[in-house]
Parts: structure tokens; C-alpha cells; sequence
């Protein structure tokens, strides 16, 4: 194939892809059929096939882009971010802002990826791949945890409220909390490690510093 045709391809693929991501966000995804997909691009059952197996594999196209965002993040150096906490709040706050135009959409995706079993294995490479990319960042799987929950849960309560809320705002919110639990316990553990006898070797905590960008 040409890279013209490849090209060519490529782009009538998007427009599929890109208003029948529109439509599901106007309508809803369970309001919208094949057909009106079809109707929408001005193009024929054969070529909506061609591209996509039915209209759940294009909810596949969301966690696929989240994934993309969490690998090119995970690329950088120690040497070239300015903090831990930097770093890792950019990460989730990018994610906020790619999913915020979506509401309607995410809950039908997190509805459906109860039921359908690519939807579900999405889910769960999406989860496993942002906890194994903070954590070669932040080597402590608790407070992986705990960051990896604060986002998917604040993920999940805005979508449930349907108002119109900020998404980026109330992921900031979140990160300030837990980011103050995690210095509170590496302040914790820090002064529990000073109060014990000399003498014998102890492990250092670093307490983990920097600010929301």
C-alpha cells in the first residue's frame, strides 16, 4: 500500500472515529446505532466494518489515547522534571483535561465495561499501565495506590454528577489531599525512625516535597 493510501486510509478511519465520538457525546452512547454513525460520515456499512468490528470498539479509541499520554509521560528523565509531585500531578491532570469534554461518554464507557469484555480488559490495562508508570516513579505501592485511587474515583464521582463541574479543578483538589496524606506518613515514619536506638541500621525515608504546578 502507498503511503498515500495508507495516508488516505488513515484519515477516513479519524472522521469515522471522530463523529461517532461526537454523536455519542450529543446523544449518548446507547442513542446512537451503526447507522446513524454511517448516515452522519456519508459513507456505507462496508467501510464502517472495514475500520470497526461494531460501535463498542470505538469506546476502545479513549483508554488507547489515555494510554498513549501515560507511555510519553513515563519516556522523561528524572533530569528533566522540576519535582516528583510536578511531575506526577501533570500526568494526571493531562488525563483530566482529555477526558473532560466526555462525561456522557465515560459513563456510558464505564457502564458498558461491566458487561463487555474488551471494554473490561480496557479498563484494566488503562489502571494497570498508569499504576506500573507511577510507580517506577514512586517506588512505594501504597502511595501508588493511593494517587491511582484518588483518580479513578474522582473520575467516577464527577461523571455521576452530570452539573457541569470542572474536571481539572476537582482532580487538583483531590491531589492537594492526597499529597498531604503522603507527606503526613513520610513525616510520620521519619520521626518513628529518629526516636529508635542508635546503633542499629534503619532505612532512610525521603519525604517527598514540591508543589501542585
Amino acid at each position: 500500500m502507498s503511503r498515500f493510501m495508507r495516508a488516505a486510509t488513515r484519515k477516513k478511519r479519524e472522521h469515522l472515529l471522530e463523529v461517532a465520538i461526537r454523536l455519542f457525546i450529543e446523544r449518548g452512547y446507547e442513542q446512537v446505532s451503526v447507522d446513524d454513525i454511517i448516515a452522519a460520515t456519508r459513507t456505507s456499512k462496508g467501510t464502517f466494518y472495514h475500520y470497526f468490528k461494531g460501535k463498542d470498539e470505538i469506546l476502545l479509541d479513549l483508554p488507547r489515547k489515555l494510554i498513549t499520554i501515560i507511555q510519553a509521560w513515563s519516556e522523561r528523565k528524572p533530569t528533566q522534571v522540576p519535582s516528583l509531585e510536578h511531575h506526577i500531578n501533570r500526568l494526571l491532570l493531562e488525563l483530566a483535561e482529555q477526558v473532560a469534554p466526555s462525561a456522557r461518554l465515560l459513563r456510558s464507557w464505564i457502564a458498558l465495561s461491566l458487561q463487555n469484555d474488551s471494554l473490561k480488559s480496557a479498563m484494566e490495562e488503562l489502571q494497570q499501565t498508569l499504576y506500573q508508570s507511577l510507580l517506577r516513579w514512586l517506588p512505594e505501592p501504597g502511595k501508588t495506590n493511593a494517587l491511582v485511587s484518588a483518580f479513578f474515583g474522582t473520575l467516577l464521582l464527577w461523571c455521576s454528577r452530570d452539573d457541569g463541574s470542572d474536571l481539572p479543578a476537582a482532580m487538583r483538589s483531590q491531589l492537594i489531599w492526597v499529597w498531604e496524606g503522603i507527606r503526613h506518613t513520610a513525616e510520620e515514619r521519619t520521626a518513628t525512625l529518629e526516636e529508635e536506638p542508635k546503633g542499629e541500621f534503619h532505612m532512610q525515608v525521603a519525604i517527598i516535597g514540591g508543589g501542585l504546578a
